[in-house]
């Protein structure tokens, strides 16, 4: 029996207004909470660029696999509702993926991003 890693401490940002208004939500704009630190280790599994990615299924997958260590949480819905949870869930970026490819390119990005860029994206 497998337990889930305790959630880490997160910062929340929006889905940019240049991503449609699609992301607006009912009370307020969808949203990602990515953990606040990263290791090296889980930033050297997300090496490499989406287009190679994609191509690639088993590179793809694990890509997957090391986001759902750094995406914690979010509120994006697809055509069908709300898509499923990342936090240690590797499947809901395959559902992202089918939903939208533009926002998994955002969300893969906010891997690389520094704490002060995603806290200077919030103003």
């Amino acid at each position: 029996m497998s337990k889930e890693k305790p959630k880490p401490a997160v910062i929340r940002v929006e889905v940019p207004p240049e991503l449609g208004e699609i992301y607006d939500g009912e009370k307020e704009r969808q949203w990602v909470e990515r953990r606040h630190r990263i290791s090296g280790a889980t930033l050297k599994a997300c090496e490499g660029t989406l287009g190679k990615l994609i191509n690639d299924e088993q590179a793809f997958e694990a890509l997957c696999v090391a986001m759902s260590d750094v995406l914690v949480d979010w509120t994006l819905e697809g055509d069908d509702g709300p898509l499923p949870k990342p936090w240690q869930n590797p499947a809901a970026f395959r559902a992202l993926y089918e939903s939208d490819y533009e926002v998994l390119g955002w969300v893969w990005n906010l891997t690389f991003m520094s704490v002060a860029e995603l806290l200077a994206s919030k103003n």
